[in-house]
């Protein structure tokens, strides 16, 4: 009898802890989306600290899927457009953002030239996009007003 009791004890055990793997990816969802406000927040904030007179920031909300744990989590997600003329500016999640919360920012004068954003202890790190390749956050730059601005400036240039 010891042992069924035993079996029910990790039967509960085992619910517990697979209950709060799901509220603990829940809450990296949420997590996800206060990131990437938080990013594109910052990048607004750096468009109009420079004053420009014929600028426009726009955001589209798009739809994201992820499927885990036999169900489908849907989150709707900002991309960010800054109009400045010929350029335009992208700061998009990538289609997969819910599982590797990667985001996407890019120029229409040279949609060749992706750069990936990721997130980690509070800070924003850039880097080259490379699809299929995890690396080390070493590889990456921090994200800085500095590294933004020379960004934008090669990127109006073109």
């Amino acid at each position: 009898m010891a042992d069924i009791e035993q079996l029910k004890q990790r039967i509960k055990d085992a619910v517990a802890a697979s209950q709060e793997e799901r509220r603990e990816l829940e809450a990296s969802l949420n997590t996800k989306r206060a990131d990437l406000n938080t990013l594109q927040s910052q990048i607004e904030t750096w468009v109009k600290e420079l004053d420009l007179d014929q600028s426009n920031i726009q955001y589209t909300a798009r739809e994201h899927v992820l499927e885990k744990f036999s169900e489908t989590y849907r989150l709707e997600l900002n991309d960010q457009v800054i109009d400045l003329g010929a350029c335009k500016i992208h700061v998009r999640p990538e289609d997969g953002f819910l599982d590797t919360g990667r985001t996407l920012l890019f120029a229409t004068s040279d949609e060749d030239d992706v750069k990936e954003i990721i997130e980690s202890d509070g800070e924003h790190y850039i880097s080259d996009l490379q699809f299929g390749h995890k690396r080390h956050l070493s590889q990456y730059d921090t994200l800085t007003e500095e590294i933004f601005y020379k960004l934008l400036y090669a990127w109006l240039k073109l």
